[in-house]
């Protein structure tokens, strides 16, 4: 018997096309800074500093991180927020990934070449584990399942690529979560509805803190049957240069054949896993 969970997304809505910015020279005997990057690259500075405080950063923030004046971070998010690429947040001055940007990103991750590749070592991990794996990433308050190789058993929990987990349930979810600065993380469980999916679903906040406590100490997060009842997961960081994480690789099994502490038991190997999906993907 296998579970299999659906979502379905509306079309996307096509981003307007950006008008070019044109950056000024630098006055005769000033040395460049970074306001003398041409307006495209400071553009992608912004967007990389929003996305890498976890999707949402103050103008301020930006400003300091990008070294540049506030009233040149102000324009810059004005033209990307027109574009699609940032939206404003409820915070006033704070800005978030805009769909274009989202959309931009997610076929960035699953191009081709990337995919073929990610899928390739999925397979030789899924051959060793003998379980599920899958690589996700954190979207907003949700997991996206980017892309997965099935347990051969005939007994298999199905999850298909591109669903979107509540990130409170799941051991990705809860990995992200308490790998992330405690700003960044405060901000994203302000917007999350804690639903109780199963009976053991964690829904009180206090508890929640507790248990990512214990996440960032390990290194690794579990699934002890929050998300689907008689499944269990294991999930580990997949992490950029700058040390931050940007995925994660994760096991998950049903009971009935795996129990968690023995599913437990592969962090170390699955470690090595992690290690070679940043060595391979030049993350």
């Amino acid at each position: 018997m296998s579970k299999t969970l659906t979502s379905t997304k509306s079309a996307p809505r096509t981003a307007p096309r950006p008008t070019p910015l044109r950056a000024p020279a630098p006055p005769a005997g000033r040395r460049p800074d970074a306001s003398d990057l041409p307006a495209s690259l400071r553009a992608l500075e912004v967007l990389t500093i929003v996305a890498g405080s976890f999707g949402k950063a103050s103008l301020p923030q930006i400003a300091v991180a990008a070294g540049l004046a506030k009233p040149t971070v102000h324009r810059v998010c004005a033209f990307l927020t027109a574009a699609g690429f940032l939206r404003r947040d409820v915070e006033p001055g704070t800005y978030t990934i805009g769909p274009a940007f989202r959309r931009l990103a997610f076929d960035a991750l699953t191009s081709r070449y990337e995919q073929g590749l990610r899928h390739a070592m999925l397979t030789a991990m899924a051959d060793e584990v003998g379980e599920t794996c899958n690589l996700t990433t954190l979207d907003g308050v949700e997991i996206v399942y980017l892309d997965r190789v099935e347990a051969r058993w005939p007994l298999r929990l199905t999850l298909d690529i591109g669903n979107r987990i509540p990130i409170h349930c799941c051991a990705s979810g809860k990995l992200f979560l308490a790998l992330m600065d405690g700003a960044a993380r405060a901000s994203l469980l302000d917007r999350l509805d804690f639903e109780k999916i199963t009976p053991k679903t964690i829904v009180d906040r206090d508890a929640l803190d507790t248990e990512l406590k214990k996440i960032k100490a390990r290194g690794y997060a579990l699934d002890g049957e929050e998300f689907i009842t008689g499944m269990v997961a294991i999930a580990l960081p997949v992490r950029a240069s700058s040390g931050a994480i940007c995925a994660t690789v994760s096991v998950h099994a049903p009971t009935v054949r795996i129990g968690l502490a023995k599913l437990e038991q592969s962090a170390p190997r699955l470690q090595q896993w992690a290690a070679k999906f940043e060595k391979a993907l030049g993350l």
